[in-house]
């Protein structure tokens, strides 16, 4: 239902501008969940069988990445743009307790030292980890000479404590700057479905969607 309202959105636009046929869309559904997807890959599988109604039930087909159908080496061997195959093994493994993301997080530090913030700053986010934590796995990685520096940077900018200052300020003042951007990064960056990401940092859709008009 998600997908098909993203698909009118699109359609009622193109319909008020005039636009003499409608822009094909093919769904594309990227899912990182816990356990194994159970979507089904047509429209119509939704509805109860029918003979009689064969040929008037709405369908579309959409395309299902499930990345729990994905093995970790097979994203580390099989995808050359280290950035996108790091987003994918943390979204992939983001559930797992976090001393169980070691591995990951060796793969993570061998990126640039900005695009590697940006991954911290999720997994910050998403796991609820207080920095001290954070910094004593990360201290335990070793053989990467540029890890203690790194982790340093990013804790003495304080933004590990801002994230999570700004994630609690966004829940209980509601409009917060620091709690939107991080919200637009999830979107952005990471590719989440923006109603997954205002449910997690409790925050409203209509808000969110105004500041990232107001940001164009």
């Amino acid at each position: 239902m998600q997908v098909l309202n993203y698909c009118l959105t699109i359609w009622e636009a193109e319909i008020e501008n005039n636009q003499e046929y409608l822009t094909p869309i093919i769904p594309y559904i990227f899912y990182h969940g816990k356990s194994r997807s159970n979507l089904k890959s047509n429209f119509r599988d939704y509805f109860e069988p029918n003979p009689a109604l064969e040929g008037y039930l709405m369908d579309f087909k959409f395309v299902i990445f499930d990345t729990t159908q994905i093995e970790n080496h097979d994203i580390i061997k099989g995808i050359n743009n280290l950035y996108l195959s790091a987003s994918l093994l943390l979204m992939k493994n983001i559930f797992k307790d976090i001393k169980e993301l070691k591995p990951i997080l060796k793969e993570i530090i061998k990126i640039d030292d900005d695009r590697v913030i940006r991954l911290f700053e999720y997994i910050v986010v998403m796991k609820d980890i207080k920095k001290e934590e954070f910094q004593e796995i990360l201290t335990e990685i070793k053989g990467e000479d540029k890890m203690p520096s790194l982790a340093q940077r990013w804790l003495e900018e304080g933004r590990a404590e801002g994230i999570q200052i700004g994630v609690q300020k966004g829940r209980e003042e509601g409009i917060v700057e620091g709690i939107f951007e991080t919200a637009i990064v999830m979107i952005q960056e990471f590719q989440l479905a923006i109603d997954d990401v205002v449910e997690k940092l409790n925050i409203k859709k209509e808000e969110l969607l105004a500041y990232m008009q107001s940001k164009k």
